[in-house]
């Protein structure tokens, strides 16, 4: 038996299923270029604030966004 390791980076899905945060506002919201988003902007949804993937098109909330980060800083 070999044991095989690697590097690579869990996807942004495996980080969300890891995530502790909760609350009822959604985690992401799709459409960011339809809703009129801009990077600059401050959006607030249901208490809580959201910053923009523009990569992605989507708003993700922002102490979430700020885990993932974090998470995969001590990942490297």
């Amino acid at each position: 038996m070999h044991t095989i390791s690697s590097n690579a980076q869990p996807s942004l899905q495996q980080l969300l299923r890891e995530c502790p945060l909760s609350g009822a506002a959604p985690v992401e919201i799709h459409g960011a270029r339809a809703l009129g988003c801009d990077p600059n902007d401050d959006f607030l949804f249901q208490g809580f604030k959201y910053v923009l993937d523009p990569s992605r098109d989507v708003l993700v909330r922002e102490d979430i966004h700020c885990w993932i980060q974090a998470r995969r800083r001590t990942l490297n």
